[in-house]
């Protein structure tokens, strides 16, 4: 029997279309665990076939969006927030990652909108000097914090 947290809140959800980086890989995120304001980690997304070695951030907020952003589209509406920088890890050519716990985030407090039953859109951008606008793009996921 599914336990409270499974029943209100909705499986994670893919969407939007990453933007192919110069390699010819799209940048793809995934994620593991559960989301949740309480647990103080263990909700990991990540990105991976991105370039190693490559300087990039997930940004996040609270609503879809389909307008153009450097060669493909920024499928996540204004406000968002912006995490920390990261550097991809990895081995050659789309073999890099960027990890992130975002329930490690919710425990910060840094962003108080964080509570159970929000509804966040997510996804990654990261330099791509090769690529148009010499930045990549992540296709995009949707999760729901649960208690």
């Amino acid at each position: 029997m599914p336990d409270e947290c499974q029943i209100n809140c909705p499986n994670i959800q893919s969407f939007c279309t990453a933007k192919l980086n110069s390699l010819g890989c799209p940048p793809t995120i995934t994620a593991a665990g559960v989301a949740s304001a309480s647990a103080p980690a263990g909700f990991v997304l990540t990105c991976s076939q991105v370039i190693t070695g490559r300087p990039g951030q997930m940004f996040y907020g609270k609503a879809q969006s389909s307008a153009p952003f450097q060669g493909g589209s920024i499928c996540i509406a204004p406000p968002f927030r912006r995490t920390a920088v990261h550097l991809a890890m990895g081995g050659p050519g789309c073999g890099g990652s960027y990890t992130f716990d975002f329930n490690q985030w919710i425990a910060t407090g840094l962003d108080p909108t964080l509570v159970p039953g929000t509804n966040i859109f997510a996804r990654w951008w990261m330099r791509d000097p090769g690529a148009t606008f010499s930045t990549g793009l992540s296709n995009s996921i949707s999760f729901t914090i649960c208690p």
